[in-house]
């Protein structure tokens, strides 16, 4: 009889504490959300899984410019990797032609893409699209 008086008695008391417990855990996961949105716009930092580099930040913002279909970093470099334009020829002429050499060569190293495939990738947009960039062919040949 006394536990039941106990919690009768103190209901309300035992509402407001899980009202104000739920108001806290839920500013709590709001604050973390901002938080984590927040390091991973601005950081490369390995804390934060998923964020980009300011390689892959600026390599896309150019890529993408001027197409209404994005390109992600992971097909950018699927394509550079396996060698393949179809799908993408447009954006991977923008990633040769429009950016300096040593963006596309660091994109290619920060992602794994052998020299080779980033030769024989420049020469197969060349050939379809007809662009080329001179100073990348240098880099890209050596």
């Amino acid at each position: 009889m006394s536990c039941q008086w106990r919690t009768t008695t103190n209901a309300p008391e035992t509402v407001r504490k899980g009202r104000f417990l739920a108001l806290l855990d839920y500013f709590c996961v709001k604050a973390y959300i901002f938080i984590m949105v927040t390091l991973a716009a601005h950081s490369e930092s390995p804390i934060v899984p998923g964020a980009i580099s300011w390689v892959d930040k600026l390599v896309l913002a150019t890529v993408n410019a001027p197409y209404s279909r994005n390109i992600s970093s992971a097909i950018l470099e699927e394509c550079l990797a396996k060698v393949m334009i179809a799908g993408w020829p447009a954006h991977l002429a923008s990633f040769f032609t429009e950016l300096k050499p040593e963006l596309v060569l660091r994109f290619a190293s920060e992602h794994g893409v052998s020299h080779s495939n980033l030769t024989a990738s420049y020469e197969a947009v060349k050939d379809f699209s007809g662009e080329s960039n001179p100073g990348l062919f240098f880099a890209v040949t050596d």
